[in-house]
């Protein structure tokens, strides 16, 4: 993903598995992190819309978010959430 030698960037990363509980929430935040402390432009979404918790792991709300902006409640103005 970070690799110096490697001339193409990579834009986007997904983190995915088809059973629960196998880590996508903790991997997503600790390479988000990671990245975020590389100075690297970082976004992260948490798209479970029946059990978000990303949101949690980083002590938000998680009362506005990716649901919120579908429903054109608000804009991505708004969307970053103090602690």
């Amino acid at each position: 993903i970070n690799n110096p030698k490697n001339t193409s960037t990579c834009k986007v990363i997904t983190i995915t598995s088809a059973e629960c509980g196998d880590g996508k929430t903790l991997t997503t935040g600790n390479l988000g992190s990671c990245f975020a402390q590389l100075q690297k432009k970082t976004l992260l979404m948490d798209c479970d819309f029946r059990n978000p918790s990303l949101s949690a792991l980083f002590g938000l709300s998680g009362r506005k978010g990716l649901s919120s902006l579908l429903n054109l409640e608000i804009t991505l103005m708004v969307l970053p959430e103090e602690k």
